[in-house]
């Protein structure tokens, strides 16, 4: 039984439900506009589940054949136009909008053979780019404007454990090194 408390912005806690959890995100709750949504992934039944109530009940998150597959990572993305989570599977990649309360498979750009996503990472800033670490030790990077991944290198290691963190006030358009950063562990 694994139980994951989080300090919320509201001084509460969030409960996570009492199964396996592989990773959780927050967000706002766009569905009241009070408080925060919570996405997470889980080893169990339901493998991505979705509370507006801090934990209290849980609701399953699925579409386009999402809860088909081990959910390894979600992740976030504060983008100024469309707010989203992208959810990282061992077959590709989800989007949620939670505005319009939708779930798309979204792997346009990822080969069949290299789909296993074992890290992402979002920026809180909701510039730039979503970034993503197969197993094949490929990084590719979300484009919003093709709908896609597009390749960004390849570390030329296998790791199922590898993780890949992009920097928090992540700018393409920065002037500090800093804010480009994109940190790749296998």
């Amino acid at each position: 039984v694994t139980i994951l408390s989080l300090a919320a912005s509201s001084g509460g806690a969030i409960h996570v439900p009492h199964d396996p959890v592989d990773d959780i995100a927050v967000g706002p709750n766009f569905r009241t506009g009070v408080g925060h949504e919570v996405v997470l992934c889980a080893n169990a039944a339901s493998k991505v589940s979705r509370s507006f109530n801090n934990g209290l009940s849980w609701e399953s998150l699925g579409g386009d054949d999402l809860q088909q597959f081990q959910c390894i990572q979600v992740e976030y993305w504060p983008h100024l136009q469309t707010p989203r989570y992208f959810i990282g599977t061992t077959d590709g990649v989800w989007i949620y909008d939670p505005v319009a309360d939708t779930v798309v498979n979204q792997s346009n750009g990822l080969p069949p053979n290299d789909n296993f996503v074992v890290s992402m990472s979002a920026p809180a800033s909701g510039l730039g780019t979503v970034v993503l670490l197969t197993n094949k030790g490929v990084v590719y990077g979300w484009d919003d404007t093709a709908g896609g991944w597009s390749q960004l290198f390849q570390t030329g290691l296998e790791d199922d454990y590898g993780q890949i963190k992009i920097s928090p006030n992540y700018n393409p358009l920065g002037v500090h090194e800093r804010e480009k950063q994109i940190v790749v562990a296998t």
